[in-house]
């Protein structure tokens, strides 16, 4: 399993809620979208908006995530540690708790 594979991976485990919002990726998708970012960037994410859609990219080189949208770069964070952290604040602040279950266990 790729770097690229293990952050989809992580990102499953979300809640669905928050993602309805974002599109996971599977390879073929991945292969497809990589034309539109600059080399050694993976897609590994996608941020639907009414007109427009934001790639969320992964780079094994600078071990980073960054956002294009429209083939401009919007943000970036330094490492998977960062991005992953963001990701969970987004899903708190949108009223969906990521250490609960589908039944609302703690996991």
């Amino acid at each position: 399993m790729n770097d690229a594979q293990k952050i989809r991976s992580q990102l499953r485990s979300i809640k669905i809620e928050f993602v309805k919002r974002f599109s996971l990726l599977d390879d073929f998708r991945c292969d497809e979208l990589k034309g539109d970012l600059p080399e050694g960037w993976i897609p590994i994410l996608i941020e639907h908006h009414e007109n427009f859609d934001d790639i969320y990219a992964y780079s094994g080189s600078e071990n980073g995530v960054k956002v294009w949208s429209e083939h401009a770069f919007v943000m970036g964070w330094g490492s998977i540690d960062e991005f992953m952290d963001w990701l969970r604040i987004q899903i708190v602040s949108n009223g969906v708790d990521s250490t609960k279950s589908e039944t609302g266990a703690d996991t």
